[in-house]
């Protein structure tokens, strides 16, 4: 019944947009193919950042013990590497007007973050994960403002503000979509290692049993205060459950390398977008007053008059 509701509210949706005069999602973007590839690799990309970030505090919290500040502090080596590679490779694209072997090496890197954290396990060494997120974040700064910037240099500057929202927009959409689903699978694989942990488990103090209880509520469990047989249990399933959620964003990634090699090659405008509408006024007049020009002498549509008169 929802997934009706989804749809008719999606087709609802896009049959508005034709027809209103200022449209959220203007459908003639979609012509532009630079920004439909980086609409499709927004999409995937960001799938994957905003994942990392949900995931891997639990991850930390849930299946390492971690308090929500210690957590906090253990992602900065995915937070170096995004704004480093950000910052870095930003500089270098404005400077050399180069930038699709840096996505497409952002891409790869992304792709290899993600399937990197598919294999984290409960007791997987942090100097392991801190590379992990690293590697990852690394890819997703080379790719996310980038997608942006070509989108901005490949369209019309009358539509360069719904261009550029439009690619956050989607971006946005599917990172929540994508939570969603990764956090379905998160449930859905922990409860099932849970149960098969617990299979041949017998509680025997009343600590055990309290525990038990709590578990089988579906509460979310506070780790450090279970006793060491349940949590060893518990920080196992999380492990393997969170990592079991990232591998839905390894195809995703894979559709990101794709769409990013099918963008074209347009080295970057070094005009902004008022002094491309000024460019473009000074063409549209000269082309008017040519036209004037050629009907006050009669010449419009003059050719080969030279040969004419041999």
């Amino acid at each position: 019944m929802l997934a009706v509701t989804a749809g008719v509210a999606i087709a609802a949706f896009i049959t508005v947009e034709f027809f209103v005069k200022e449209p959220i999602v203007p459908m003639s973007l979609f012509r532009n193919r630079t920004f439909t590839l980086s609409v499709i690799a927004s999409i995937a990309i960001g799938v994957s950042m905003f994942a990392t970030s949900v995931f891997l505090a639990q991850y930390f919290q849930l299946a390492r013990g971690a308090t929500p500040t210690e957590s906090g502090l253990m992602t900065i080596p995915m937070i170096i590497g995004q704004m480093g590679a950000s910052i870095i490779i930003g500089q270098l694209v404005s400077r050399f007007g180069k930038w699709k072997g840096w996505m497409l090496t952002g891409s790869v890197l992304t792709t290899v973050g993600v399937s990197l954290m598919a294999t984290l396990r409960y007791d997987t060494p942090f100097p392991l994960v801190a590379t992990f997120m690293f590697i990852l974040g690394a890819g997703l700064g080379m790719v996310m403002q980038n997608l942006t910037l070509i989108v901005q240099n490949d369209t019309a500057p009358q539509q360069l503000g719904a261009a550029s929202s439009n690619v956050n927009f989607f971006r946005t959409i599917a990172g929540t979509i994508g939570v969603t689903v990764m956090g379905a699978t998160l449930s859905t694989s922990v409860a099932n290692y849970i149960t098969d942990a617990l299979a041949g488990f017998t509680p025997t103090t009343p600590e055990e049993i309290g525990a038990l209880k709590h578990l089988a509520s579906g509460d979310v469990p506070k780790v450090g205060e279970l006793p060491h047989t349940i949590r060893a249990i518990v920080e196992g399933a999380y492990g393997h459950g969170i990592a079991d959620a990232f591998i839905i964003a390894i195809p995703l990634a894979l559709i990101a390398i794709i769409a990013i090699a099918f963008i074209k090659n347009k080295p970057l405008s070094t005009k902004n977008a008022a002094e491309q509408l000024l460019e473009q006024a000074e063409e549209s007049a000269i082309e008017v007053a040519e036209a004037e020009m050629g009907a006050s002498t009669g010449t419009i549509g003059v050719i080969g008059a030279g040969s004419s008169r041999r």
